[in-house]
């Protein structure tokens, strides 16, 4: 299990393999070569199914392109091309070469939590590694007409397969169980071996560790 949160305060290097990129694209990309070295990458990462969650997904890159369309009255195609939803999962799975399924969800309220209940859900299905994505980045000529903070968000969880073996699901929430809000909150949770609960809406899932003091 591994985690990694992009600070508004880290330098993005220019790197001439993104140079079409949009500003998640170029995060993310750092956030993959800081988490997982290459031969880890290949090792863990090659059939991973990859979730990624956002509030509104690639809305900068869109403003862009619709901001140039009217000033110039002339459309810029890759500006178009990544502004569509599914373009960052596109874009990572196209750089590293990842051949698992990849999702690409919009979260309403907490796009964490629905992603992870989502995630948690196919994986006592699947039983295949699973690899996280909650990023959002909103334009700053955007930011003053609406409530959402310019600054970019990133964020990247690795859960490998074997992550929840020391865990139970359970269909009704046990009062010892730690609310979990965000990826932060359920890698500290695991990792000290908690039992966790996560809710969204009307739903719920609740797993109890099978042995909280090992």
């Amino acid at each position: 299990m591994k985690y990694w949160k992009h600070h508004s305060e880290s330098d993005l290097i220019f790197d001439p393999r993104f140079r079409k990129a949009t500003k998640m694209m170029k995060v993310l990309s750092a956030g993959f070569e800081e988490l997982f070295p290459e031969e880890d990458m290949k090792n863990k990462l090659i059939d991973a199914e990859i979730y990624l969650g956002s509030l509104h997904g690639e809305i900068e890159p869109t403003f862009n392109y619709l901001k140039g369309l009217a000033e110039s009255e002339v459309g810029r195609p890759f500006l178009f091309q990544n502004s569509l939803h599914h373009s960052t999962t596109g874009f990572l799975t196209q750089q590293y070469q990842l051949l698992g399924p990849a999702y690409s969800l919009c979260g309403i309220e907490n796009a964490q939590v629905e992603l992870l209940m989502f995630s948690l859900s196919q994986s006592l299905l699947n039983k295949k590694n699973q690899l996280l994505i909650y990023c959002d980045s909103f334009p700053i000529d955007l930011a003053e007409l609406t409530e959402f903070e310019s600054e970019t968000k990133c964020e990247i969880l690795y859960l490998a397969e074997d992550t929840l073996q020391n865990y139970q699901w359970i269909k009704q929430e046990d009062s010892s169980c730690v609310e979990v809000d965000s990826f932060e909150k359920f890698y500290q949770v695991i990792n000290s071996r908690q039992s966790f609960t996560l809710t969204q809406n009307q739903a719920q899932m609740s797993f109890v560790a099978k042995n909280e003091s090992c």
